[in-house]
């Protein structure tokens, strides 16, 4: 083999190495991308949770008017029970 023979072949071997770290590298972005992605959407939806729960926990929570109107939904209706019979009785 002459040395310009030899170079032409190192040449043709580098190209392919080349082609091939390229696909390589280029599949390894591809997946770091869909990773990156993943956690995106799983960082929003962790935010968009927490969001959800503390505005329930403000609603719900037991501190809340909803929580004070539920405890006191018992007395309120058997209030509203007498006073209607009452008018019935009247009536």
């Amino acid at each position: 083999m002459s040395s310009e023979e030899e170079m032409t072949e190192l040449l043709r071997r580098a190209e392919l190495e080349r082609r091939e770290l390229a696909d390589a590298v280029g599949g390894v972005r591809d997946e770091f991308e869909s990773h990156r992605r993943e956690l995106r959407l799983a960082g929003l939806t962790a935010g968009a949770l927490f969001g959800v729960g503390s505005m329930a926990y403000k609603l719900f929570g037991r501190s809340s008017p909803f929580s004070k109107i539920r405890r006191a939904s018992p007395i309120v209706s058997l209030a509203l029970g007498l006073s209607r019979a009452v008018l019935r009785w009247f009536r």
